[in-house]
């Protein structure tokens, strides 16, 4: 793509979408040009990172947080698999997760926070692809990502059966689920829930 069909293609796309593909365009950069001091700073990130790994290894991946279906059984199979030392290091290590930026649903955000460390986007992002970069060169730098041996949508092994579930509802959200029941009028026993 040359330079000129790039600025042709965003000068088409601004012609016709008018000044809301404008804003768009200018958050964008925007958000860029924010990001640059991010990127600087997950650089040594990385450095410090990968010179620790002999005694404390530090692991990132994403949860898909967009469909509901994964963000559960996803997070759920990882919870598992730790329980079951499935894809566990042998040495001291933790492990950190980002979400992606659509979050389908926040009660299932707020209840996985309680039992995964949860790090912000825009902090831990930059410092996954600072990382990937490093792979194309020292192949051991995959060792940092989980990985997808850990988030598969399916529950090969029946750990699901073995272990018990990680996430459930407070008290207090209980309570506030038998309070929206009642008002929908819902003819299910509250008593028995």
């Amino acid at each position: 793509m040359t330079i000129s069909h790039y600025f042709n293609r965003h000068f088409k796309q601004i012609k016709k979408g008018g000044y809301i593909v404008v804003v768009k365009k200018l958050l964008s950069i925007f958000y860029l040009i924010i990001q640059i001091p991010i990127y600087l700073i997950s650089i040594p990130t990385v450095i410090i990172i990968h010179l620790i790994r002999p005694w404390f290894l530090i692991r990132w991946d994403i949860l898909i947080s967009s469909r509901i279906g994964h963000f559960a059984i996803n997070a759920e199979l990882y919870c598992c698999k730790r329980d079951a030392e499935i894809n566990t290091p042998s040495q001291k290590y933790a492990d950190f997760f980002y979400l992606k930026k659509y979050v389908a649903n926040k009660q299932l955000e707020k209840m996985w926070r309680r039992s995964l460390t949860i790090l912000p986007t825009w902090l831990l992002l930059p410092i996954c692809r600072v990382n990937r970069f490093f792979c194309f060169f020292i192949p051991s730098c995959k060792e940092h990502e989980i990985g997808n041996n850990s988030h598969s949508n399916r529950d090969i092994l029946n750990l699901m059966d073995k272990f018990p579930a990680h996430i459930s509802f407070t008290s207090e959200e209980e309570f506030k689920g038998k309070e929206i029941l009642k008002k929908f009028g819902n003819q299910i026993d509250i008593g028995k829930l």
